[in-house]
């Protein structure tokens, strides 16, 4: 897993936690790495589970809780840091019918042994759309939270829910429906 990641979500525990008890929690939990983490490196998928769970632990969390806001946290950083990637779409559906060929596409040329994770939409009906996850590490909360995220800053509210798939554990089905307002402006599903 690439350390932008790992840098990320040092990032996402020092805004939840602080400074000391993130640097308690590094001190405490057997990382490889020791903690030390470059946006470049690579790491073994193993130690971000050794971090989620320290991270989960600190903050009393499960870790697809955690996950999910932490792909929340992650989308923003992302758009913010790299617009030229975001910034051309027009919204979400827009972007997400071009994931895997532009952004990943993006990621891959600036980090050729990056294992991105896979979307292929499966089914689009009106602003409705299905779409499929297929990773190693089956992120699928970090999945669902980047797809919240991306949601917020494109300002289009839905509701995201998945079904993992019946025989691979590595691949789930996202359905993506927009919420609409209701009578009282309120929205609902």
């Amino acid at each position: 897993m690439k350390g932008l990641v790992f840098i990320s979500f040092l990032e996402f525990l020092e805004l939840r936690l602080g400074v000391p008890a993130l640097e308690e929690l590094l001190a405490r939990a057997p990382l490889a790495s020791g903690g030390a983490f470059t946006s470049v490196g690579s790491y073994p998928d193993e130690e971000f589970g050794v971090l989620l769970g320290a991270g989960c632990a600190a903050l009393g969390t499960e870790a697809p809780e955690t996950l999910e806001e932490f792909g929340i946290y992650l989308f923003r950083r992302l758009a913010w840091e790299h617009e030229e990637l975001v910034g051309g779409y027009r919204g979400v559906l827009e972007l997400l019918r071009r994931l895997d060929e532009h952004i990943h596409a993006s990621v891959k040329a600036i980090h050729p042994d990056a294992e991105v994770p896979e979307f292929e939409v499966l089914r689009e009906e009106g602003a409705s759309i299905v779409l499929e996850y297929r990773s190693p590490r089956a992120l699928e909360p970090l999945a669902r939270g980047l797809l919240r995220g991306c949601f917020e800053h494109f300002d289009e509210p839905h509701t995201v829910r998945s079904e993992p798939h019946a025989s691979d554990p590595h691949r789930f089905t996202f359905f993506i429906d927009p919420l609409t307002a209701a009578a009282d402006g309120s929205a609902s599903a």
